[in-house]
């Protein structure tokens, strides 16, 4: 693997954050925050389809150790077949909800952060798809989980802000299901998620 291809992996990740950060500086902007969401949330979509194609093409996971500090002391990303081709499934139909929101008539999509909101909880998806430890896991799901529940919040629906309080109300308890899952699956909590290493996926 090239250091360009393994680069590849933070894409998907990257351009939904960087496109949220731009959206929050364009909220005052209303008629700009749209488009701009839309390039960077179809920008990721390209990416992760590339990565998709790099994959499928050398039949390996795409691995990519942040700050080059090896598992379980560093952030570790794996594109497998099944988490990337997840992470396609999610970028296409987040790229719909941006048009089916610049199209609609809901107030809540004039919020001036429902946008940047949007492209974090994109953040938090693909992160989670693409995470190979457990640590890192709980941090996409909380980003995950913090933007979902502002955009339940927001939404003209009256029951909206109940939602939100039960979204935010029942997250500990899930994580902790899931961390207690996950460890159990791996008989020690500071084993990496996944395997984080090609010479152990050529292995196997």
């Amino acid at each position: 693997m090239t250091a360009l291809t393994t680069h590849l992996v933070l894409l998907p990740l990257l351009i939904p954050f960087l496109g949220g950060i731009g959206a929050l500086l364009l909220k005052h902007r209303g008629n700009l925050q749209p488009w701009w969401s839309l390039a960077a949330m179809s920008t990721a979509l390209v990416s992760s389809v590339r990565l998709l194609t790099v994959v499928w093409q050398t039949g390996q996971p795409q691995v990519l150790q942040l700050g080059n500090w090896p598992a379980p002391f560093g952030i570790s990303l794996v594109a497998d077949l099944v988490a990337v081709f997840f992470v396609c499934m999610s970028h296409l139909v987040l790229v719909l909800g941006v048009l089916y929101a610049m199209g609609s008539k809901d107030s809540c999509v004039r919020y001036p952060t429902f946008y940047a909101f949007f492209l974090f909880l994109a953040t938090g998806l693909t992160g989670a798809f693409l995470t190979g430890d457990i640590f890192n896991l709980f941090v996409f799901i909380e980003l995950l989980a913090i933007a979902s529940t502002i955009l339940t919040a927001i939404s003209d629906d009256r029951y909206g802000t109940e939602a939100a309080y039960n979204i935010f109300r029942d997250y500990p308890l899930d994580t902790r299901i899931c961390g207690m899952r996950k460890s159990s699956e791996n008989n020690n909590i500071g084993e990496p998620l996944c395997p984080t290493t090609p010479n152990h996926w050529r292995a196997r």
